[in-house]
């Protein structure tokens, strides 16, 4: 009996059941939650990205390619996501990634198995070796990833195994050469093991023809890995720009990527502030023991290389990447994975040599001992796998039960639902594919934070320099540290001037998404808020103060949607308007909604002049931009409604009234805030059978007029009233009528100023400039007071003494033509300040306020000088 358990314990059979038990420790170990911890990491995002960049593009990269890695790891991930099917097989785009990662783990724990087994002859060595191997915390933190580090060792574990294994044969030594090439390939770093490999494949070797098998090895190796200079080469890209080979043109190159890496962290390993030593701490952070653990058993294990073979073998392969680590230079963290598989050797090596010590004494009960290295050992995998991996990461994670992943999900998710196909965003590169590529490819312009600085296509074609055309940032702790370094200017810039308006958290790891405060975006942002919140699907503008529509808020429906190059809800805005609103005179009901009797319809047929007015602007405007003649056409019907009914001459002069009732009265009733001389200009272009450049002139008049008028009071500090009135002998009066009587500088007197100032701002117009200069009591206000009330009487007394963003923004008309400092002040402190951002969209102060949310949106477009006169520029960069 007991000969029969020694047989199968030598069995092939007992050998397979040893090798399926590791492999499925490995598989399970690495595989199980290997989709929701750790993190993505960047750099998983970058491979994934540039092998998705060969098969789409075929490019070696979707940015510029700058050599900083050879493309073969990549290569392989590219087949891999051609034979499965494509990016989303997995889910998350990484995902796929992660399972190829798995499946070369199992194939490097099982070449690590055979490696060991056949240096040592021992079942042993190569059982424990891939135990520690794939349940360190370490290892598998970074294992999962998709990581070079990752596809190089197992392409050098393939080429040692084929030296070990070539039984002399020189096919086996070419293959073990080409692999090594490939390793070499996938990530530099590989070269530091051409030494020892071509000094074993020189030992393995019969003498007759070991020297040429060895040069034969090297030759092989090197001109396989001399294909990536050729490529560079070909490219004209070999020689950096500024040498006599490289040329005048500024371009990247492979030998001024090289010279760049090899400067990097050049740090005396001694000196405790070295990159070596910063790392170590890390990996001391995720598994306490296994560094200790593997300079131990590396030392012992050179100590026994005196007298073994196998120690040699196995000590030189693992001091070979320790002299990589240890070299002085740029170590990051990543860069321990080589050398897991080595100390996992060295350390199963140390354990089986223990153990036969023991096992060969002579007498019995020390025999017993040799029990004793084979239980620290397992004692240590059962610490590992439930103390270390429980507390990666200091203490914050667990590799089997953390999902980190999620809150990247969400947020890449919420991203997509907000459907911005035109917003730049930098993000950490985890999401580049799955924003780019997902849906159909509906956000385009998700760029890597490093492109952004780093990239001159990106920094310089895209976002011409200037951060403010960064709309988003996705941010996770990953960025925040990277801005700390000072190398990311722009992305620094931009976060300065951002705010979180959402963050997603998953077991201790989060993303937010941080709005950047730049005019372009805001506009655009709130554009879409303000769209969900108060246009329905017909095209109707909804008050939710009163649930009604007026031609106001339709004329402001119209003017944002062509200015934002929106024709979608400009058609549908304009739809409505004309469907409902449009009077047989062409000029429109001021009120619509749902009457008396309960339906829908006009509640006031009465016109009022700035909706009318706004309404033909917003037209003319989209025949430009979308050059349908159709729009213009209908604009010259409405501009000559408003002439007809809306232009009442006293004495000589046409008036620009309030509306088709008040052209009957016996004075020319006005709202000065429906003065908008810029408009009048385009429709005498438009209207040429009437003469609407005398309208401008006759509303500088008027309106100079009532501003300077003493009107109810005893005087007058220069401010337009809300209304006011030219009677018939010409002369400026308080209007007549009741409701219609109010001289305060109010709700609407105050959108005078960036009416006005659209004048200057269009055309240049010198009254334009005399009127805001003149008018400087709200400057006075500010520069005394710090802040500017949202109304006053006629003679300059507060009359509501509250703050309010909408007036803040339409007084900026005022500043932003005569005192540009203060306007960044009140633009800054004032308005921005009131902006709020969400998951659920973005609005000033009172997220229901139509007036408020119109009037600031209005504002801030005129400080940023973002209302171009599309009737005489239609192709100016459109927002969406």
């Amino acid at each position: 009996m007991l000969h029969k358990l020694k047989q199968f314990f030598k069995s092939k059979t007992f050998e397979w059941i040893i090798i399926i038990a590791v492999l499925v420790v490995a598989g399970v170990s690495h595989g199980y939650n290997m989709f929701g911890y750790p993190y993505y990491e960047s750099d998983e995002g970058t491979y994934m990205s540039q092998a998705w960049s060969i098969i789409s593009e075929g490019k070696l990269a979707p940015y510029t390619y700058w050599y900083d890695h050879a493309p073969i790891g990549w290569f392989l991930i590219a087949a891999w996501l051609k034979l499965t099917g494509g990016l989303f097989t997995f889910g998350f785009s990484i995902n796929s990634g992660r399972v190829l990662m798995l499946i070369l783990h199992i194939a490097s724990a099982l070449l690590l198995y055979f490696v060991g087994k056949k240096i040592t002859g021992s079942k042993m060595v190569g059982a424990f070796s891939v135990l520690m191997f794939s349940l360190s915390p370490l290892a598998i933190y970074f294992q999962r990833r998709v990581l070079l580090d990752n596809i190089m060792v197992f392409w050098l574990l393939i080429s040692l195994a084929f030296i070990l294994y070539s039984k002399q044969k020189l096919r086996w030594i070419i293959a073990s050469a080409l692999s090594f090439g490939i390793a070499v390939l996938s990530k530099e770093s590989a070269i530091f093991f051409l030494p020892f490999l071509a000094v074993l494949v020189y030992s393995q070797l019969h003498k007759v023809n070991r020297l040429f098998g060895t040069i034969k090895w090297i030759a092989i190796a090197g001109c396989f890995i001399s294909l990536y200079f050729v490529f560079s080469m070909f490219k004209g890209e070999f020689f950096p720009a500024g040498t006599p080979l490289g040329g005048t043109n500024e371009h990247v190159s492979l030998l001024g990527t090289l010279d760049f890496q090899a400067s990097r962290g050049n740090v005396d390993i001694w000196n405790p502030k070295s990159s070596f030593w910063e790392m170590t701490n890390n990996w001391k952070n995720d598994d306490p023991a296994i560094l200790l653990v593997g300079a131990a058993s590396t030392v012992i294990t050179l100590l026994l290389a005196i007298k073994s073979v196998a120690a040699r073998i196995i000590g030189g392969f693992a001091l070979s990447y320790w002299a990589f680590l240890l070299r002085g230079g740029l170590v990051l963290e990543f860069y321990i994975v080589p050398l897991i598989p080595l100390i996992s050797l060295t350390t199963a090596y140390v354990v089986y040599v223990a153990t036969n010590f023991f096992w060969k004494m002579k007498f019995v009960p020390l025999k017993l001992y040799a029990i004793f290295p084979v239980l620290a050992f397992l004692g240590y995998m059962g610490i590992t796998l439930t103390d270390f991996s429980s507390s990666i990461r200091s203490d914050r994670f667990d590799i089997y039960r953390s999902n980190v992943t999620d809150a990247q999900i969400e947020a890449v998710e919420w991203i997509l639902s907000r459907k911005m196909p035109t917003e730049f965003i930098a993000i950490d590169n985890y999401a580049y594919l799955d924003l780019n590529f997902r849906n159909d490819g509906n956000f385009k312009n998700a760029e890597y934070y490093w492109k952004v600085d780093g990239d001159r296509d990106i920094k310089e074609k895209v976002l011409n320099n200037d951060y403010n055309n960064i709309d988003y940032i996705l941010f996770t702790p990953l960025i925040g540290g990277d801005l700390g370094t000072g190398e990311l200017p722009m992305t620094g810039n931009a976060l300065a001037q951002s705010n979180p308006i959402t963050s997603f958290t998953g077991d201790g790891w989060y993303v937010q998404i941080w709005a950047v405060k730049n005019s372009r975006r805001i506009l655009v942002s709130t554009w879409e808020t303000y769209k969900q919140t108060f246009i329905e699907e017909d095209g109707n503008t909804v008050d939710p103060a009163s649930n009604q529509t007026t031609s106001e808020g339709q004329s402001y429906a119209m003017l944002r949607a062509v200015w934002m190059n929106d024709k979608e809800t400009f058609d549908r805005a304009w739809g409505f308007t004309k469907r409902n609103m449009q009077k047989e005179s062409n000029v429109f009901s001021w009120k619509w909604g749902k009457t008396a009797g309960g339906t829908p319809g006009v509640l006031d047929k009465s016109s009022a002049t700035d909706g009318d007015q706004d309404i033909a602007l917003a037209l003319a405007f989209a025949g430009k931009r979308w050059n349908n003649p159709q729009y213009i056409a209908e604009a010259r019907s409405v501009i000559n409604g408003i002439w007809d009914q809306e232009i009442k001459v006293v004495r000589g002069k046409p008036y620009l009234v309030a509306g088709d009732w008040a052209k009957a009265k016996s004075s020319a009733i006005v709202n000065p805030s429906y003065l908008m001389p810029a408009s009048y200009r385009i429709f005498a272009e438009i209207d040429t059978e009437h003469n609407w450049l005398s309208v401008v002139n006759s509303s500088y008049e008027v309106l100079n007029a009532c501003s300077e008028s003493n009107l109810d009071k005893e005087s007058s500090v220069g401010l337009a009233p809300n209304w006011c009135a030219v009677n018939s002998a010409g002369k400026i009066i308080k209007s007549p009528d009741e409701g219609l009587n109010s001289t305060e500088y109010s709700y609407d007197a105050f959108r005078t100023p960036w009416r006005i100032a659209l004048d200057y701002q269009w055309f240049k117009e010198p009254r334009a400039k005399a009127y805001l200069t003149k008018s400087d009591f709200i400057r006075k206000e500010w520069k005394e007071k710090g802040k500017i009330d949202v109304a006053y009487t006629h003679d300059g007394k507060p009359w509501e003494e509250y703050e309010a963003a909408g007036a803040y923004a339409s007084n900026l008309g005022n500043f932003v033509v005569t005192d540009k400092t203060n306007a960044k002040k009140i633009y800054e402190e004032k308005i921005l300040n009131k902006l709020y951002e969400d998951k659920e969209g973005s609005y000033w102060e009172d997220p229901t306020s139509y007036y408020t949310q119109n009037w600031v949106w209005f504002g801030t477009a005129l400080y940023n000088n973002d209302l171009p006169n599309l009737w005489s520029s239609p192709k100016l960069a459109s927002k969406q």
